[in-house]
């Protein structure tokens, strides 16, 4: 039996299930080019339809997860759902959707169990669900998790103002950023602010940040509610709301007196600190309420991966986020909730692709089944310290860059922003490390809390050595912490044999290279060979130390 899981508005994506296990999947914004596409998506199912026609055309099934605060889906075609493309397309499909009785945070809550799956310990955890805002203006969500792995809730938050996604989300606009785009650059400039504040001047932040925190919790708590959902809320509410905390965001700085005077990096650095500090406190104060000894967590506010690590900290047993924290992993929870035969794959590489040759210098094609070639071609190449892309297989579904379309290099701080300056990059941004289990355990602490996450790169972890030969691997958090004494974390993907990288890293220095997204600035993660054509040139463009290197293995 096939099914077509759909997820509407941020991201939009399709994903094609037969029998309980993935056959690929699309985000809608890798087949359009257009970043965060929020459309129907109407390419990623008609390519699912290219690609797998004979699983499509036994579709009985639709699963939708969408955000629509009525809980309904739209009757007119509208541009995130075309209602009309089921009736001439899949006629005898039936449509399932979230709604009152099952919620945009319902689904997520079972996406996240699917994953952490059945060997996560049951007893005394929680599943936390917090984002933007789902159906209804559900904010947050908590559910214990029961001895069948179903989530059970048991207090629920409603009210843009309770939002810490929307806080987020709206810190990154005052800072003249792209919404629900760029929210990932507040933990760079975050790591900054001791460039432009004194430690007295952090010690003011953060007593705000604490302060106002202690003002959010209170407006969390108060609108807890048994009710499954809110009926006064509408979006006409969300652009004075905006106001009210770019006139707040205006008000911490002119704390400081710093709102005139300082310039927009600063601007950033501090805001983003004060922001990262009050969520952190939100959201440890809310764990804190329930003292559970393990912990799930998953929504569009777990996407923060130094909120995960803190988390970590906070508990005394086993951690997990979903990887697919975004809009992207709900309808997965629905469709499990329904049917309860979901095979999570052990890897995100659904996105199914065709691959043909291409002439251009320095572009070099390679056929899977001869591993012990291309692996010895990209080794060389990083031994030289060159920067190699690599498209491979299925792409990833979800954010993060897996090795399957990447940019290689060895981890040096040079490397970070050569990457940068060869994609139209910002250089605020540190790279994420690849690097084998064996080493993992002797790089980073307390990696086996960590439960199936540190293979996809959402959930940074304290360094408990630093050196140089891999600092472009490394962040600096701007707060001592007694657990960290080495000042640096890193967002790692931790692999196993079996992933196909693993021969290639063994013969690097501590079996670690710098992993990072194949795409230029601005563009999504290259999907078709036009893509990988158009971002090879572009970087050839940029290339003035002739360093670049893409591996196409079809």
């Amino acid at each position: 039996m096939s099914r077509l899981l759909l997820s509407l508005g941020h991201n939009s994506s399709a994903v094609l299930i037969r029998n309980g296990r993935v056959v690929a999947g699309f985000e809608e914004e890798r087949l359009t080019k257009k970043k965060s596409d929020s459309s129907f998506p109407r390419c990623s199912i008609e390519q699912l339809k290219h690609l797998h026609p004979e699983v499509f055309k036994n579709i009985t099934n639709v699963y939708i997860s969408h955000w629509f605060v009525d809980g309904t889906l739209p009757e007119i075609h509208d541009k995130y759902f075309d209602p009309l493309y089921f009736h001439f397309h899949l006629p005898d499909a039936k449509i399932h959707s979230v709604s009152m009785d099952f919620t945009h945070h319902d689904a997520h809550a079972w996406s996240a169990t699917a994953f952490a799956g059945s060997e996560f310990p049951t007893n005394d955890t929680l599943v936390l669900v917090a984002d933007g805002f789902g159906n209804f203006g559900e904010t947050m969500s908590l559910y214990w998790l029961d001895s069948h792995y179903e989530p059970k809730l048991i207090r629920r938050s409603f009210g843009y103002e309770s939002s810490l996604g929307l806080m987020y989300q709206y810190a990154t606009a005052y800072l003249g950023m792209k919404e629900n785009q760029d929210e990932y650059k507040l933990l760079g400039y975050e790591a900054h602010v001791h460039e432009y504040l004194i430690e007295e001047e952090m010690e003011i932040i953060g007593e705000l940040a604490e302060y106002n925190a202690e003002q959010h919790l209170e407006i969390i708590r108060s609108r807890d509610t048994v009710d499954r959902y809110d009926p006064l809320l509408a979006l006409d509410a969300l652009p004075a709301l905006r106001v009210q905390y770019g006139i707040h965001f205006e008000k911490i700085l002119n704390k400081l007196g710093v709102s005139d005077q300082y310039s927009q990096e600063a601007k950033r650095a501090i805001i983003a600190y004060y922001v990262q500090s009050r969520l952190e406190h939100t959201v440890k104060s809310i764990v804190k309420d329930l003292s559970p000894e393990n912990l799930i967590v998953v929504g569009g506010l777990f996407m923060n991966v130094k909120l995960n690590n803190e988390l970590t900290r906070s508990i005394p047993g086993s951690f997990c986020v979903m990887p697919l924290a975004g809009d992207q992993g709900a309808p997965i929870g629905l469709y499990q909730a329904m049917e309860k035969d979901f095979v999570w794959p052990n890897n995100l590489f659904w996105g199914t692709r065709e691959f043909y040759t291409m002439d251009c210098d320095r572009l070099h094609f390679f056929m899977e089944n001869e591993p012990s070639e291309y692996e010895a071609f990209i080794l060389s190449l990083l031994q030289q310290d060159y920067i190699v892309n690599v498209v491979k297989g299925p792409m990833e579904f979800g954010a993060r860059a897996l090795g399957n379309t990447t940019s290689l290099a060895r981890p040096s701080e040079k490397n970070v922003q050569y990457i940068n300056s060869l994609n139209g990059r910002s250089t605020i941004m540190p790279m994420a490390p690849i690097v084998t289990r064996r080493e993992s355990t002797r790089l980073f602490e307390d990696i086996v809390r960590v439960h199936k996450s540190l293979e996809y790169m959402i959930c940074t972890r304290d360094y408990r050595i630093m050196d140089d030969s891999y600092r472009g691997a490394a962040h600096n958090t701007p707060d001592y912490h007694p657990d960290n004494p080495t000042g640096f974390t890193g967002r790692p993907q931790v692999i196993d044999f079996d992933h196909w990288l693993h021969p290639i890293l063994t013969h690097m220095p501590n079996e670690m290279l710098i992993n990072t997204s194949f795409n230029e600035h601005g563009m999504p993660i290259c999907y078709s060979m036009q893509d990988v054509l158009r971002c090879h040139q572009y970087q050839l463009s940029n290339d003035s130390e002739q360093r670049v290197y893409t591996v196409v293995i079809a």
